[in-house]
């Protein structure tokens, strides 16, 4: 069994997204959105 390390965030990454780019390179291999107040991922019109 082989531990794969994954990032947690919360919607307020949002404001500046250019981090994202280098979760791969700081080691991590996935990256999961954390509800924040009323944030969406799909469109809600």
């Amino acid at each position: 069994m082989s531990i794969t390390p994954y990032f947690s965030s919360s919607a307020r990454v949002w404001d500046s997204i250019e981090w994202v780019f280098s979760i791969e390179d700081s080691g991590f291999a996935g990256w999961e959105i954390v509800a924040d107040g009323s944030y969406r991922l799909d469109n809600a019109d």
